[in-house]
């Protein structure tokens, strides 16, 4: 799994998945691993209990939805930046707040 970064800034989506790596071991809900595809880092699922069921797989993408939304807001508090949620097929906006 890896965020996609139309800002052309590497490191964003790098510290976003880190974290989310970190925030999911954490939770204790699941375990994943990384990997380092084409030079980006990416969240890797590797499932080989065979105790996992098919609801435990299921589990996971919402999970890392949930914990990703948490460090995406938190990320975007501290760099101060608002975003608008697009309508239809819009691009989402994101703007610096004039504070």
């Amino acid at each position: 799994m890896t965020r996609s970064n139309p800002s052309g800034r590497s490191n964003i989506p790098i510290s976003i998945n880190r974290q989310l790596l970190a925030a999911v071991e954490q939770s204790g809900e699941a375990f994943l691993s990384s990997a380092v595809v084409d030079g980006r880092f990416a969240l890797r699922a590797c499932i080989v209990n065979f105790h996992t069921s098919l609801d435990d797989v299921e589990a996971l993408l919402p999970l890392v939805a949930r914990l990703g939304a948490q460090i995406d807001a938190a990320l975007r508090l501290e760099a101060d930046v608002e975003y608008t949620a697009p309508a239809g097929d819009a691009p989402a906006q994101i703007q610096r707040s004039q504070s």
